[in-house]
């Protein structure tokens, strides 16, 4: 949770209210909130399933995303950066030009879903205010059929891409 926040501060540039130099082009401007309501989105049905199931009241989950953020062995979220080009590439990129990239990274956010279903996004943020315009993508990736929760859990980001080759 700590790092979540610390994303949300960095992601979102809450700490210099520069956000002209930020072009959020999936979620809101509240990271946390995005990600708890992806938790519910995903979640809430395997987590009430889960619960019918237990016959003891203190193995039962009341919130999910609570649930994974006090577990030290689980990611509550993870974050990718896509960059395209080098700093010698935009180091005579007027501003104009490097906004142009919204929209390659609204189509490489698009792709990115169809190409690994298994992640779902929260939020994707593009800078433009360090050496090149790059996407900030915050997301969970999703493991289905599970044997404990008999539907789909949260899962680390490994497990995904050793499925995808490209």
């Amino acid at each position: 949770m700590a790092q979540l926040s610390k994303a949300n501060n960095h992601n979102l540039r809450k700490y210099d209210n520069k956000t002209e130099l930020i072009s959020i082009i999936y979620g809101t401007d509240n990271l946390i909130n995005d990600v708890q309501n992806l938790y519910l989105q995903e979640f809430e049905n395997a987590r009430i399933e889960y619960n019918n199931k237990q016959t003891r009241e203190d193995r039962k989950i009341q919130n999910y995303f609570e649930h994974i953020s006090k577990n030290s062995n689980r990611d509550l979220c993870c974050e990718l950066i896509i960059e395209l080009g080098d700093m010698n590439f935009w180091q005579d990129k007027t501003q104009e030009y490097c906004y142009k990239m919204v929209q390659v990274y609204k189509e490489q956010l698009q792709d990115f879903v169809t190409i690994v279903p298994q992640f779902q996004v929260a939020n994707a943020v593009i800078h433009f205010d360090e050496t090149s315009p790059h996407l900030h993508i915050i997301g969970i990736p999703i493991k289905e059929r599970i044997q404990k929760w008999n539907e789909k859990t949260s899962s680390k980001i490994t497990n995904i891409y050793k499925r995808i080759s490209y």
